[in-house]
């Protein structure tokens, strides 16, 4: 008797939590999606990160450059002054030979490294909402080649990625955590993912780190 009873009880906890689950819409078996389609998100999160390029800035224009052009303010020239990538004179700022590996005229930006996705640390269970299906998740950035600059005060102040040693001191560079969140589908086994800028739930919701890229 005792025993059902304890049958009974764990049961009805579990019935609890799966109601729970229901009623906000998620998934309890959901998280499964990031951990057996691993090298499908891995990529998503790259081509994600090629296009914000976070350990770069874009500045539209050409140099010599005025403080504001095409009524485009250069909000980050003053800061790549006081890091010596720049200097501001006759009323414009020019390209110094420091800044000079680092900035593409082509792309009209600097760069300061590459980030790429290193792993990804958790996620959460799946989120369902209107037909979509979501899945928030948490990854550890690496930077490569991180220049010189990346690891000054100036570069904080610019909103630029902070390469933090991986365990042992140096190399790899890793960045501070980021979180990022996809809408999914699967047919058939076939799994595609689409990044949703902002959306956050569950835990995450909660969690609104400075610097975040996403």
């Amino acid at each position: 008797m005792q025993l059902l009873r304890g049958v009974l009880v764990l049961s009805a906890a579990g019935i609890g939590l799966y109601l729970v689950l229901m009623k906000s819409g998620a998934d309890p078996h959901g998280a499964a999606v990031v951990r057996d389609h691993a090298a499908v998100f891995a990529t998503a999160i790259d081509a994600e990160l090629e296009r914000l390029a976070p350990a770069c800035i874009t500045i539209p224009g050409a140099f010599p450059r005025s403080p504001m052009w095409n009524h485009i303010p250069c909000d980050a020239c003053k800061g790549l002054e006081q890091a010596g990538l720049l200097a501001f004179s006759d009323g414009k700022y020019h390209l110094l030979e420091a800044g000079e590996p680092y900035y593409s005229r082509r792309e009209s930006r600097f760069c300061f490294g590459e980030v790429k996705v290193r792993e990804i640390a958790e996620s959460l269970p799946v989120h369902a909402m209107d037909g979509t299906r979501f899945v928030s998740l948490k990854y550890v950035p690496e930077i490569h080649s991180p220049a010189p600059f990346l690891f000054t005060p100036e570069a904080r102040a610019l909103g630029l990625p902070e390469p933090l040693p991986a365990k042992g001191g140096g190399a790899p560079w890793l960045g501070a955590e980021q979180i990022i969140t996809f809408a999914f589908s699967d047919d058939g086994g076939v799994i595609s993912v689409s990044p949703w800028s902002g959306y956050r739930y569950g835990k995450y919701a909660r969690e609104r780190e400075a610097g975040a890229w996403h």
